[in-house]
């Protein structure tokens, strides 16, 4: 073998492993990534779980609410008030101070 071949052979394989040191470098890169989307997903998938009762907390807070709005509904006429007040005081669904 000549001294060119022999060049030749040894910047071949110095070629062959940078290209495989970027190769390892980019699926270490690729695997965090992909690390990273599955704790994504599994959080965006929990989303609407999540989310769901709502509705069912904010039905049971404007039953509570109804039911208090019914028991204040005549305390300024027993505590001495004038039907006026408490006509223009009243809580209701269709009332928000």
């Amino acid at each position: 073998m000549t001294a060119a071949v022999v060049v030749l052979l040894i910047l071949v394989l110095v070629a062959v492993i940078v290209i495989a040191g970027y190769l390892i470098v980019i699926a270490l890169a690729l695997s965090r990534v992909n690390q990273t989307l599955a704790t994504v997903i599994s959080a965006v998938t929990e989303i609407p779980g999540k989310t769901q009762p709502v509705p069912n907390v904010l039905d049971g807070i404007d039953r509570d609410l109804s039911k208090a709005a019914g028991l204040l509904e005549g305390l300024p006429q027993r505590a001495g008030g004038s039907t006026a007040a408490s006509a223009e005081g009243r809580v209701g669904p269709g009332n928000v101070w």
